[in-house]
């Protein structure tokens, strides 16, 4: 585990995308050298998740566009984060349709613990240095 971290691989949650031999296909090299993201781009990628709890897509958008010019890893997890915030804003517009027969309270619910339970996860592997994948997100932005 170790090695995995030192060149910035990590499990990333179900989405197949290994590169190479070796990896299991969960992992994903972000190109982050021998010594991992510096501790500015971890902060970044932390920020980019963590604001998605409280701003949706805006908070994230903005580190990638602030932070994202200079680091690759912050760019890559701040579109991480807006992939999956506009995936929870789905969610969360089918839960307000379902309200109509009675199952949207219940969706509502799981959507939301959802949405932060993987956003912290998301924060604290990125705090790490780890890239780190939502197991289920659309990806809008490349």
């Amino acid at each position: 585990m170790a090695e995995q971290e030192r060149h910035g691989r990590e499990h990333i949650g179900g989405q197949p995308g290994g590169n190479g031999p070796g990896t299991s296909g969960f992992e994903r090299d972000v190109g982050a050298g021998d010594e991992g993201p510096a501790s500015g781009e971890r902060a970044w990628a932390v920020v980019a998740h963590l604001s998605g709890i409280v701003s949706s897509v805006v908070g994230p958008l903005l580190v990638m566009v602030i932070a994202g010019r200079t680091s690759a890893f912050a760019r890559d997890q701040a579109r991480e984060a807006v992939n999956f915030q506009f995936t929870v804003l789905g969610g969360l517009v089918a839960a307000l349709i379902a309200f109509s027969i009675f199952i949207g309270p219940v969706l509502l619910v799981i959507v939301a613990a959802a949405a932060i339970v993987l956003s912290i996860t998301a924060a604290v592997r990125a705090g790490r240095g780890l890239a780190w994948r939502y197991p289920f997100a659309t990806r809008l932005v490349r």
